[in-house]
């Protein structure tokens, strides 16, 4: 009899739950669908990615622990990353993540952002410096973008229809204005003649944040409105990413696992709350040619991550 119910308890366990292409991806569908409801609101509207369950999840090599960054390199279907604390990029196969090769461009320090333009792999550091290794003949360029560690650069990506890197400010905006508190920057950096434009590309406001949080989740999700609203108050963008199809600036927060979708017209599209259990502190976000969506997250003590999400429409 007990070996009977252990069959049948194995059987609608296996019929019943997440579907996975592998362990690693089952492992963490199971993981998400235990997580609390504010995290899983979102299965109840319409959106281009099922951010409930990961298509896949890549447990990333040791020295990924604090995977910061992440890029999508079309040389060689790969991808690009960094670690937090080390002058160091890597290489990681396409379909498994694993490490293929890693080239160190400077010593250590505060690396927060990698991105890949033309020939040139970008990492930038907290400070808002900018390392730019040639692919072609291994040299480095250093640029400084003229923001500091007080703006606390996290986020980078290449906004290829201007020719331009856009640069997140995760804390304090380049000039502060009266009555813009708790405003979120990006800037825009042109690598052809190494200089920034002092006027914000985008800024995120809190208050038009509450307004969208609202307007997607007071109807139906109104009793967790309060919860969903002390998450925005943390917002701080840790890793921005241009959608190759649509355009859409898709902007990840460390703090609560928060991802902003901002339309080509800069209006806040979608706010999600990821599940800051399995993703506990996103900070690199990345797609590749078909839409497919990719976010890493630090280990906090284990192994960093990749997620996978494909685009479902």
């Amino acid at each position: 009899m007990i070996y009977k119910f252990l069959l049948l308890s194995s059987l609608a366990f296996y019929c019943c739950g997440p579907s996975a292409k592998d362990s690693k991806s089952l492992q963490s569908s199971v993981g998400v669908q235990q997580s609390d409801s504010v995290n899983n609101v979102s299965e109840e509207l319409d959106r281009m990615y099922n951010f409930i369950v990961p298509t896949e999840t890549f447990v990333l090599d040791s020295k990924l622990g604090e995977i910061s960054g992440l890029s999508y390199n079309d040389g060689d279907v790969s991808f690009l990353c960094n670690n937090d604390e080390k002058g160091y990029f890597y290489i990681l196969d396409g379909k498994t993540f694993e490490i293929k090769s890693e080239q160190k461009f400077a010593k250590g320090g505060d690396f927060e952002s990698i991105e890949k333009v033309r020939n040139e792999v970008v990492v930038c550091k907290s400070s808002g410096k900018l390392y730019r290794y040639n692919l072609d003949n291994g040299e480095v360029i250093t640029d400084k973008t003229g923001l500091s560690s007080s703006n606390n650069v996290e986020g980078l990506c290449f906004l290829e229809s201007e020719d331009m890197l856009l640069i997140a400010c995760k804390e304090e905006p380049l000039e502060n204005i009266k009555g813009k508190k708790n405003e979120k920057c990006f800037y825009t950096y042109d690598l052809k003649s190494k200089s920034l434009n002092k006027e914000p590309y985008l800024t995120i406001g809190e208050k038009e944040l509450i307004e969208k949080v609202k307007e997607l989740y007071s109807e139906k999700f109104n009793l967790k409105l309060s919860q969903f609203l002390n998450k925005v108050d943390e917002f701080a963008p840790s890793g921005i990413a241009v959608h190759p199809q649509n355009q859409d600036l898709y902007i990840i927060s460390a703090r609560e696992s928060i991802l902003l979708i901002v339309n080509k017209n800069k209006e806040i599209k979608d706010v999600l709350f990821l599940n800051n259990k399995t993703i506990p502190q996103p900070e690199g976000i990345t797609f590749d040619p078909e839409g497919n969506l990719y976010i890493s997250t630090e280990g906090q003590g284990f192994s960093g991550k990749v997620f996978k999400f494909d685009k479902l429409h």
